[in-house]
């Protein structure tokens, strides 16, 4: 992987029953409207006419299928004119999905997601979008060595450190929870800091917190610093698998007719299928050129992170939500409760 030093010693990078089913810049002040112009490939999608959907995801490099579904027109060919709100808040797009102002949501796991649900809210997880993997570096942590003298492999080693972590809740926390656990720390033993990553890094750069956990989906580059720190896979091993990221529908989907949310995921996963398969969006481009990112980096970034049919592991959600109970984010939930199958079902039909 290269590297290369920055001017000012700070790097520029970017912003996680039934157990299966078969089958990481942009304006996040506007909406991004494509009108529909090809005809529908269904005669059902023909005769209703084209339908408008409000989608809101995260400015992050995992969206990378669903740019491509759409650049190659396969949400028009189902019938659809997309509106995309793009934002990095979990918290503003709850409301909005709740009321109906939005359509479809992909978020990661949160305990205000889980909460909204368990209350009620006319919303369902439709389908599975990404897991932990190691190539991905989510719950990787990077530690100052000098805080670290004897390692970084027991509970003596984190007793009275300080943690960056991004989301309170998120993925991260949940990963560098699992290994406190595993090393037999105490939760008040290790003090969390939570701050956005550029304040992370910038923190564990000048010392202000002995480590930092990545839940931003590629590698950090220390630059010419990057002798002076650790890199510890242990707490990203342990989650390894882990579901953490779904595709919600709101009530116009669960109201409406299934075939809709069907076709919507059928296109969604058909430009994720070939985004495994080593197609690349436009969308890399202005990701790269807005994060000010090196663009062979990027586009050797893992892709594996990505569910390639969606199916849900009511297991991991389950799992997800009793932490967040422990943890006092969020009220006592039943996984099964917050997940509708149906779309994904009727969205395999026909595939071999």
């Amino acid at each position: 992987m290269p590297k290369r030093p920055f001017p000012d010693g700070i790097p520029s990078w970017p912003g996680s029953a039934r157990s299966r089913v078969l089958g990481r810049g942009l304006d996040r002040r506007r909406f991004l409207m494509l009108p529909a112009g090809a005809a529908a490939a269904c005669g059902r999608a023909r005769k209703a006419g084209v339908r408008k959907l409000a989608v809101a995801l995260g400015p992050y490099l995992a969206m990378s299928p669903f740019y491509l579904a759409h650049e190659r027109g396969y949400f028009r060919s189902a019938g659809f004119d997309i509106a995309i709100r793009v934002t990095r808040s979990a918290t503003e797009v709850m409301p909005l999905l709740a009321q109906g102002t939005l359509d479809v949501g992909f978020l990661g796991s949160a305990p205000s997601l889980f909460n909204m649900l368990a209350q009620g809210a006319r919303l369902r997880i439709a389908a599975a979008r990404e897991y932990v993997v190691g190539c991905r570096e989510v719950g990787f942590l990077y530690e100052r060595t000098a805080r670290f003298p004897a390692g970084d492999g027991d509970a003596l080693a984190w007793r009275g450190k300080h943690v960056a972590v991004q989301n309170r809740g998120g993925i991260d926390e949940f990963a560098f929870d699992a290994l406190r656990r595993r090393l037999g720390v105490a939760a008040g033993e290790v003090k969390t800091a939570y701050m956005d990553k550029a304040a992370a890094l910038a923190a564990l750069l000048s010392g202000g917190v002995d480590a930092m956990i990545n839940g931003f989906g590629l590698p950090i580059d220390l630059g010419a610093r990057r002798q002076e720190f650790l890199r510890n896979d242990a707490a990203a091993r342990l989650v390894s698998g882990q579901q953490y990221s779904y595709i919600l529908f709101a009530k116009s989907l669960l109201d409406g007719d299934p075939e809709l949310g069907a076709d919507f995921l059928k296109a969604y996963f058909r430009g994720t299928r070939e985004y495994l398969a080593g197609a690349t969006p436009d969308y890399f481009e202005r990701y790269i050129r807005e994060n000010g990112l090196e663009r062979e980096l990027v586009l050797k970034t893992c892709r594996t992170s990505l569910v390639p049919d969606g199916s849900v592991r009511i297991e991991d959600l389950q799992k997800y939500i009793d932490w967040a109970n422990q943890q006092g984010y969020s009220q006592p939930a039943k996984a099964e409760g917050m997940v509708d199958l149906r779309w994904l079902e009727r969205s395999h039909r026909g595939q071999s």
